[in-house]
């Protein structure tokens, strides 16, 4: 059996290193909870800024080289991303070598802040099943789905809206009371950490 890593990739308006980051707390639960370990992928961007930048790109170089450096070591990666994290992992897509990317086992994306198009968007890229964890109180992704677009963003992960042009096994979890943040609620947080790591 190979090792598994979760890599796992915030949304904007995350100050890294910041105790109260899901994704700190999802390294945490990873190591206590699974025979698994776990990274995390952090950065700082505002909701405006993310638009006018080559920030994005620069994100998503940082995670193709932490893809990289375990998929070299033979580990199998889960990736997990929110929100804009959904964009830096698709983009990623196209930084790492086709002998690399196929070390991605699962991709899960929480409330993912993307176009629609799977082709679009690099998510097909990875060649691995896709988990869309989606709110139907998402106000974020209600902007994200309509003027927000001119900003870059999308409504993926927005209920209601379909996924085009997938190419790999998609999985959809639909919870029509979840905002935007509602996944790593204190309420919520265990659930979506099983979800994930099951």
């Amino acid at each position: 059996m190979k090792n598994r890593v979760y890599i796992y990739v915030n949304g904007i308006l995350t100050k890294p290193g910041d105790s109260d980051n899901w994704t700190g707390k999802a390294v945490t639960w990873t190591h206590l909870h699974t025979p698994h370990r776990a990274e995390k992928v952090e950065y700082w961007v505002g909701p405006i800024s993310r638009a006018f930048n080559r920030g994005q790109k620069r994100r998503a170089g940082k995670l193709a080289k932490t893809i990289r450096f375990y998929a070299h070591r033979d580990w199998e990666i889960v990736l997990v991303g929110h929100s804009n994290g959904a964009n830096v992992i698709g983009n990623a897509s196209r930084l790492v070598p086709a002998e690399y990317r196929a070390a991605v086992i699962a991709v899960h994306l929480f409330a993912a802040a993307a176009d629609p198009d799977f082709q679009k968007v690099g998510l097909n890229r990875w060649d691995a099943p896709v988990t869309l964890f989606n709110g139907g109180k998402d106000g974020a992704l209600n902007f994200a789905h309509g003027a927000g677009r001119i900003l870059g963003y999308g409504g993926l992960g927005l209920m209601g809206v379909t996924p085009k042009n997938v190419k790999v096994a998609l999985n959809v979890v639909n919870k029509s009371d979840f905002d935007h943040g509602t996944w790593f609620s204190d309420l919520e947080f265990d659930r979506s950490m099983n979800a994930v790591t099951a």
